[in-house]
């Protein structure tokens, strides 16, 4: 799924005149985006003699971002447990308006346009080899069966955007329609359905598909939605898959699976927050019990073994629970499984002290079959990694969708609680792209004690901007002009200057609802969204490097490009501090070379920091490749090159 994209809620123009807080789609997505494979082939490309064997079967329970190599041809979905609520299994595929690097697809239109594929590798369906090899017939009884979902936790897709499924036929190399879904939301689809999830079950019978290169492949239209206001732009038309199975001996009514899985992602082991400082720690953070969801997928009662273990990364600490052994329904007839101690398992241990400034510990949930066979064991199996580092963090680091307060001067607040004094040295954000440039979308950093009363005790000197990172955590950090001591409760946000979006990542699975405040006419109100925003504050010395905007310490000419590699339009730069005057800054020409040594760009140090690369003010649209940029100083006649990577 590469998730959320271009979608523009229908009364934002009244919302932006009111100031309110409003929750948009993700313009790209980070995790894709970071980490891009150039692998990207169709059933065509690949070579006959990798044809898969019967049966074909994938729950995408496995800790992978794009779908299996073993089984799928290409990149396009997007492998996630965090978009889809209460899946057949752990783990799904989700198809939206993003390709496999994570960004917008270039032909995306306000019209339904092809957006992602879901293609498998191509499979015998010429012969059986269970048991003596023989040709397939239709009466062989060969089904496909999929579970789906429209929206998700993100934008649903519209009625004129639609899932497709298609097999492919060998004789003339042609894709064939066999079913597709309308779009529409979550809330209809359940209303339609009685569920979150809908079983489709196909039967294949036309004698043209049983050849030794079969393939199938999902699709989805998109659509991207106009709007006054490009700072709101974004857009999902998600689509969920899960549990694609294909196989012959089975009949219209082989709907269930011998099959015992967990449903969600492992939980935290803190009671407030996701993750918090190893300093701020202590034992009274640990929840009393931890809530898992299993389900059994078959059609009767089943018997299994569970247990979880916790130990620290690179430490003493290992401790096991044994669950014992228990009985699970199938959730057909009596919904999830409801054992306490396989899914409400005790937390009766306490962690060691932590002595260094991080500490990591690794918890394991386990399950398996007593006496029968699972279908898939991947899916028995949770696995979740406890970080204490120097920032608390409510969200679990996925943006589902994005969080934004229209109205000049709008406030936002997010609080936090010490347990003990600190310092607070930087605070993290992680942005979602949008369709328009951040570059005068200007906010203050703020910190307060009270709203009630308002007591402010920081705001930043200098005006910000959203800062899209590429780093592997998405988060970009904002330091402080100077540390701040801090006891018991907090509030980190912000003051924004304009009226647009500052569409700051936010978490639905994750609900802190009752720590997120905004003030846009006047009064603080708590937010009514239930989802946390991603935003951290960092704590401690460690944590804080003198530094002052589009600048940083250093009496070396120099100058930081953000991102890089980059994909978008734009470059943010960041001169070092000893350059960073008016003066100083007026004095250098930027020129930008290709790798022949052709000079493409000269164009002065920009006022805001902001290098277009797509044309705007420039007139110069630099394509895929590499470049080189070098800075020139005329008033000391230094120079500096830098290498400049475009992806997009």
């Amino acid at each position: 799924m590469k998730k959320i994209f271009l979608f523009i809620i229908a009364l934002l123009p009244a919302l932006a005149g009111t100031g309110q807080e409003v929750i948009s789609g993700l313009q790209g997505n980070p995790v894709l985006q970071n980490n891009w494979r150039s692998a990207h082939k169709t059933v065509h490309q690949k070579v006959l003699t990798s044809s898969l064997l019967l049966p074909f079967i994938d729950d995408f329970s496995y800790s992978a971002i794009y779908p299996a190599d073993s089984l799928w041809a290409d990149k396009n979905a997007f492998v996630n447990t965090g978009f889809a609520p209460n899946p057949p299994s752990v783990g799904v595929a989700t198809l939206d308006a993003v390709n496999d690097t994570g960004a917008i697809y270039p032909n995306a239109s306000v019209t339904p346009f092809i957006a992602d594929y879901l293609t498998s590798l191509p499979i015998r369906l010429d012969s059986l080899f269970d048991g003596s090899p023989a040709p397939i017939t239709a009466a062989d009884s060969v089904f496909f069966s999929f579970y789906y979902q429209p929206q998700g936790y993100g934008n649903n897709p519209n009625p004129g955007d639609s899932l497709v499924l298609e097999f492919f036929q060998a004789s003339d190399s042609s894709w064939n329609h066999v079913w597709s879904s309308p779009g529409m939301t979550l809330a209809d689809f359940r209303s339609q359905y009685g569920a979150y999830f809908r079983q489709v079950l196909i039967p294949v019978t036309d004698t043209a598909y049983f050849k030794e290169n079969f393939a199938f492949r999902f699709k989805n239209y998109a659509s991207i939605t106009t709007g006054n206001l490009s700072s709101w732009q974004s857009n999902m038309d998600q689509w969920n898959i899960d549990y694609v199975y294909l196989d012959a001996n089975r009949t219209k009514f082989d709907t269930v699976h011998a099959d015992i899985t967990y449903v969600d992602a492992a939980p935290s082991l803190l009671k407030n927050y996701y993750q918090m400082p190893a300093s701020q720690f202590n034992n009274s953070e640990l929840k009393d019990t931890m809530y898992l969801k299993m389900s059994n997928l078959n059609a009767v009662l089943n018997n299994i073994h569970c247990k979880y273990t916790i130990k620290q990364v690179g430490g003493a600490f290992n401790y096991t629970k044994d669950g014992g052994v228990g009985d699970i329904y199938p959730y057909i007839t009596s919904g999830y499984h409801t054992y306490g101690y396989h899914v409400k398992p005790a937390l009766d241990f306490t962690l060691p002290a932590m002595t260094g400034d991080s500490t990591v510990f690794e918890m394991t949930h386990y399950s398996w079959a007593t006496g029968w066979s699972d279908d898939i064991p991947a899916n028995d199996t949770l696995r979740y990694y406890q970080k204490f580092y120097n920032y608390y963090a409510y969200d679990d680091g996925t943006a589902e969708s994005g969080y934004g307060l229209a109205g000049i001067d709008s406030k936002l607040a997010y609080k936090f609680t010490l347990n003990h004094a600190d310092t607070l040295s930087a605070i993290q954000f992680y942005f979602n792209n949008t369709m328009s440039s951040p570059s005068q979308r200007y906010f203050y950093l703020m910190v307060w004690s009270s709203l009630d009363p308002e007591t402010i005790i920081y705001k930043s000197i200098k005006k910000v901007r959203p800062v899209f990172a590429d780093s592997l955590n998405k988060f970009y950090t904002f330091q402080l002009d100077s540390m701040l001591k801090l006891s018991g409760t907090f509030y980190i946000g912000w003051q924004q200057k304009t009226d647009d979006n500052l569409n700051v990542g936010y978490d639905w699975s994750r609900n802190s609802r009752d720590n997120i405040f905004f003030n846009s006419e006047g009064i603080w109100e708590q937010s009514v969204y239930e989802g946390s925003l991603m935003m951290r504050p960092v704590l401690g010395s460690a944590g804080f490097q003198k530094s002052i905007k589009h600048g940083f310490v250093s009496n070396s000419f120099d100058c930081n490009i953000m991102p890089n590699p980059v994909s978008r339009g734009w470059v943010e730069l960041a001169i070092s501090e000893k350059y960073n005057t008016d003066e100083n800054r007026n004095n250098i020409t930027i020129d930008i070379f290709d790798f022949t040594g052709r000079k493409i760009l000269t164009t002065p140090y920009p006022d805001d920091d902001i290098l277009y690369i797509n044309g705007v003010n420039n007139g110069v649209h630099l394509k895929r490749g590499v470049y080189i940029v070098r800075f020139t100083n005329y008033h000391s006649n230094e120079t500096l090159t830098k290498k400049l990577v475009i992806t997009g």
